[in-house]
């Protein structure tokens, strides 16, 4: 996704952005981009992920803008998570409407998104710490203490 085609749709669908994003260059924005799933993931893997959630590509990379920027708090990481699922499911109702809950294919895109929330509540925080340090090689973080 470019830069233009991001902004784009954050504008369309009024999607949650850090406050960073007016200060980062085009170029760094996409740059940061990594498509769905962890970097440990295999190449593979993130692709096919990619292209099971192409509809919700700049939630995605809203996503990874936020990991690239991370402060290592528990709290940040979990509104990070909470804004993925909120510009998720503002892409879904501007996709399917009104009639999105009757919508048997729409109601199936509903649950691979609540699956994918489900998946960064549970299996992000490795992935938040190892962001934090990548970003500060100096300081130390874990969750989980």
């Amino acid at each position: 996704m470019t830069y233009e085609e991001l902004c784009l749709q954050i504008k369309e669908h009024d999607l949650l952005v850090p406050g960073e994003f007016s200060y980062l260059l085009p170029g760094i924005i996409e740059f940061m981009y990594n498509g769905c799933g962890a970097e440990w993931m295999p190449e593979i893997t993130r692709k096919a992920l990619s292209w099971l959630y192409r509809h919700y590509d700049a939630a995605v990379h809203i996503h990874d803008i936020r990991f690239e920027l991370a402060d290592g708090s528990v709290e940040s990481l979990r509104k990070v998570n909470e804004e993925f699922l909120s510009n998720c499911l503002k892409l879904w109702r501007k996709r399917f409407g009104f009639f999105r809950y009757i919508n048997p294919y729409a109601l199936w895109e509903l649950k691979k998104i609540k699956t994918a929330y489900r998946f960064l509540l549970l299996f992000s925080g490795k992935a938040w710490c190892a962001a934090f340090q990548k970003n500060h090689p100096n300081m130390k973080v874990n969750l989980y203490e």
